[in-house]
């Protein structure tokens, strides 16, 4: 990625193969690097949440979504096109790897991000025109990567997920092994680039995700393989910081850069304690941080036991480390007679275990030895000059004393620079830094195991109310059936009783709002042709197309509106005995068609029915009179009538209204209230704001009175609103 403000430098040694270095002067904020992704992937717990196209992040679950694979969503229809057809940033057209993603879910939890990562590497490598095979003139393929050792645990705990992998990356027709199954790569090589995936991945958010001035990120829900900034090597102190979103990573410096200076970044929180910085770095990235900061806080780096005879991590015990530093001193020493070459080799014995407890034992005596001799030095030598110190304070001023004042600084003087006291001093600020870094190295693991369990219990509680939630939709549910299979024969004799005119108010208000559309008919403050007009007034068509009655009941919103429909008119209901008493409704005598009102009727959920048993698109009137008083929340209803309306179509429905004061609009409440008829009334800010989230006009929504009860009145809304008429 060279450029001319900064390009790749080699060294040849291990880690620090290549680096990035400023070929001028750099300003503080100044951008190094700009580059798109090679392959990027949602988190799959945040799938639902983050769309898989554009990669923007929204508040709720999203509802539209791939029905091949069913494990990417997507904010709209536009993005789901879009990445059908020609994918997104960092990913391939969806139809290239969608056969594979169906068949992830099998794959264990924490491998899915970085074996879809992985998918898609291999699908740009296989296609001819990917127009991300590199990044930013780095190639995927010069990314460092571990050694592959077929012993170590983690290669095991991956073994099953390369062979899932090889499985279902064989269900892509680009696959080079689909035809010839004995050519598929290897455990070492899905191993190699795994570790290029996983040691230099970045993580996004939101688009966007601001690097802090240490290096750290907010919350992750993407991951993204960037191969030009990979070449920028990590430091605990960086110069530079990292921007990463879903389309660009930026990389610019924190300060100012001096010409030839090399460009670090951090790879992890610099805000760590040594000790765990270098941990996570050993786990990570198979190297031991080796910066300024981190010998100035912890020792030299190749000095540090977090290397294991076999294996990575710290030793879990002190015998199995390996002193770095000590080895290097053997290597450096010279060779005694007896192993120089053509010397006859002494016999080799392999330490016992009693052996290396010995040693360890002896070693650990030692030390002990040592800190109490330094201790010791320190309290006599520091005690000793507590007392000159106060021998000088107690002399008098003049030139009597100045003889006796010089003998005492000298002496003082002595006793701090003295060998033994500069040593033990030294071992003691040795001793408090360790133990400093100890304690804050215990302080951040138990504020990431409380975290932990903190989101532990979240995710539990959010778990038990949502099972709770559905056990309570359920409830009610099946008490509405009950109650309406109950209810239906008698049903109508009831509300009629109460005075309950919705359908004829419903159907007054659309042809109201489809008078005021058309320009014809009823002039303003005249009420529209109704069933009572003579049959040679030709009456308004409300729908040509599909009429849909949600919750349609005994059908008596069918009879007030069939005679304005004029193509199929369809209902739903939760109780079939309401069903049956529906299904007997004919039209009108003067209607020349004849015959039931419904040409279908199904038992079903209003919100199943419209998803299941109406085609996008498919319905140009959606009418649920009296519907919406058994329901709470109504975003789910909203969302399914949009999908299902057509361009121009009109949905209609009434609530009872609930008093300004009684109840808070989201975000300061949730916008209804269930009244103690066990009915529940909807504020009217809250249908405006649902239907303005999902692009409803709203044409009408008037207050009138609903029904009785009790003789006393009860207020409810007629409410009428409208898609848009040009599909967006």
């Amino acid at each position: 990625m060279p450029t001319r403000i900064a390009s790749i430098a080699h060294s040849g040694a291990w880690p620090r193969h290549r680096y990035m270095v400023a070929n001028v002067d750099l300003d503080e904020e100044t951008v190094v690097c700009s580059v798109e992704p090679h392959a990027l992937a949602v988190d799959f717990r945040w799938r639902r949440r983050v769309c898989g196209c554009c990669f923007s992040v929204c508040a709720e679950d999203l509802v539209e979504h791939c029905s091949g694979c069913e494990q990417i969503f997507y904010c709209s229809s536009a993005c789901a096109r879009t990445h059908a057809s020609s994918g997104g940033p960092g990913s391939n057209a969806h139809h290239r790897v969608c056969g594979a993603l169906a068949q992830l879910g099998g794959v264990v939890k924490e491998h899915r991000l970085f074996l879809s990562l992985l998918l898609e590497a291999y699908a740009a490598e296989a296609s001819a025109d990917s127009t991300h095979a590199s990044s930013g003139g780095v190639n995927f393929s010069d990314l460092q990567h571990h050694p592959y050792d077929a012993e170590a645990e983690d290669t095991h705990a991956w073994s099953n997920s390369f062979a899932q992998f090889r499985t279902l990356a064989a269900l892509c027709e680009w696959c080079p092994w689909r035809e010839t199954p004995n050519c598929a790569p290897d455990d070492a090589t899905l191993y190699a680039n795994l570790s290029r995936i996983t040691s230099n991945a970045f993580g996004t958010s939101s688009g966007t995700v601001d690097g802090d001035d240490d290096g750290s990120s907010a919350l992750q829900c993407c991951a993204g393989v960037y191969p030009a900034a990979s070449i920028f090597n990590h430091s605990c102190d960086p110069n530079c910081t990292t921007a990463t979103g879903a389309h660009r990573l930026l990389v610019s410096t924190r300060s100012d850069v001096a010409r030839g200076a090399e460009l670090t970044i951090s790879y992890i929180d610099a805000k760590l304690p040594v000790a765990t910085r270098r941990r996570l770095l050993w786990e990570t990235y198979r190297f031991v941080c080796g910066c300024e900061r981190c010998d100035s806080e912890g020792g030299p780096a190749h000095s540090y036991k977090y290397f294991r005879v076999r294996g990575a991590g710290p030793p879990a015990a002190a015998e199995e480390a390996v002193d770095v530093s000590d080895e290097a001193r053997a290597a450096e020493a010279p060779v005694p007679p007896s192993c120089a070459p053509g010397a006859p080799a002494e016999p080799t014995v392999a330490p016992t275990a009693a052996a290396t407890s010995t040693v360890t034992t002896a070693a650990a005596t030692a030390a002990a030895e040592a800190a109490a001799d330094s201790t010791g030095v320190l309290e006599s030598t520091e005690a000793r000059m507590a007392e000159l110190h106060l021998r000088l304070q107690s002399l008098p001023d003049g030139k009597a004393s100045k003889r006796e004042r010089s003998t005492i600084n000298k002496e003082l003087y002595a006793l701090e620079n003295g060998a033994a006291y500069v040593a033990a001093a030294a071992a003691r600020t040795r001793m408090a830094r360790a133990e400093k870094a100890a304690a804050d190295d215990a302080a951040w693991t138990s504020k990431l195991e409380r975290e932990r369990a903190e989101e532990a219990a979240a995710v539990q509680s959010r778990a038990a109310m949502r099972e709770d939630d559905a056990a309570q939709r359920l409830h009610f549910r099946s008490m509405v059936t009950s109650l309406f299979d109950e209810y239906a024969p008698t049903f109508e004799a009831s509300l009629h009783s109460l005075g309950y005119a919705t359908p004829d108010k419903m159907t007054e208000a659309l042809l109201r709002a489809h008078t005021k559309r058309s320009g014809v008919g009823a002039r303003d403050g005249e009420t529209p042709p109704s069933s009572s007009s003579t049959s040679d007034v030709a009456l308004p068509v409300l729908s040509s197309g599909l009429t849909v009655d949600l919750g349609c009941g005994t059908g008596l919103a069918g009879v007030a509106l069939h005679r304005y429909c004029t193509g199929r008119f369809v209902g739903c209901d939760l109780s079939r005995r309401m069903l049956t008493h529906a299904a007997h409704k004919t039209r009108d005598g003067d209607d020349a068609r004849g015959g039931k009102i419904y040409d279908e009727l199904v038992a079903c959920d209003v919100v199943a029915y419209l998803q299941k048993h109406v085609p996008d698109a498919g319905s140009d009137l959606i009418i649920a009179a009296d519907v919406l008083v058994y329901m709470r929340e109504l975003d789910g209803l909203f969302r399914a009538a949009h999908a299902a309306l057509a361009p121009g179509g009109t949905f209609a429905f009434s609530t009872e209204l609930a008093r300004d004061g009684e109840v808070g609009c989201p975000p300061n409440g949730p916008g209804w209230i269930e009244r103690p008829s066990e009915r529940m009334a909807h504020l009217e800010s809250y249908v405006r704001l649902l239907a303005s989230n999902e692009g409803l006009e709203v044409v009408s929504l008037e207050a009138t009175i609903i029904r009785n009860d009790e003789s006393a009145p009860i207020w409810g809304q007629v409410c009428i609103v409208r898609k848009a008429n040009v599909a967006v």
